[in-house]
């Protein structure tokens, strides 16, 4: 039988940041695919569409187990809680920031060409390449902060019995 170590509230804090952390890269991509379809024709567009909202539903499904689990636990907490603390939740805060500052520096540089050389393009180029920029550099922030220099195997899929 599968035995389970009791798992303290900040490693399940730990470990669903990082499943946020996942699905927020998942909709990067998800995203940056939208904005992309705009740019291409075909059946490059075609396949861009395709994978798409295949995408976004992967991320929910990466983040819907935790979720449900993070609510059962206020629940039963009588809605106690406090904000995460931590490393991993210092690291996610910083991503989030450098996400914002990406994002940010990128409108910034967009919004002079949406009315010259990109005006051909629909607005939900702008709003999915945005989008797709600020979650990108939130999910990639994230994993470089976090990146475990030692030689210890980390499987965070593990405490859900679906690792190794």
């Amino acid at each position: 039988m599968f035995s389970r170590k009791a798992e303290t509230t900040a490693q399940f804090v730990d470990r669903f940041l990082k499943r946020i952390a996942l699905a927020v890269s998942i909709m990067a991509a998800s995203y940056g695919s939208g904005a992309v379809s705009h740019l291409v024709g075909g059946r490059a567009n075609e396949i861009l569409l395709l994978v798409k909202d295949p995408l976004g539903l992967i991320a929910a499904l990466i983040v819907l187990p935790m979720f449900i689990k993070m609510v059962a636990k206020l629940i039963r907490s009588g809605g106690k809680h406090r904000a995460p603390s931590g490393y991993v939740a210092e690291m996610y805060g910083r991503s989030a920031g450098n996400g914002f500052a990406a994002g940010f520096i990128f409108l910034v540089f967009l919004e002079p060409l949406s009315g010259g050389a990109l005006s051909h393009l629909p607005p939900e180029f702008f709003a999915q390449s945005s989008i797709a920029v600020l979650l990108g550099a939130l999910g990639i922030s994230f994993f470089i902060l976090n990146r475990d220099d030692d030689d210890e195997i980390d499987d965070e899929f593990e405490n859900d019995g679906q690792g190794a």
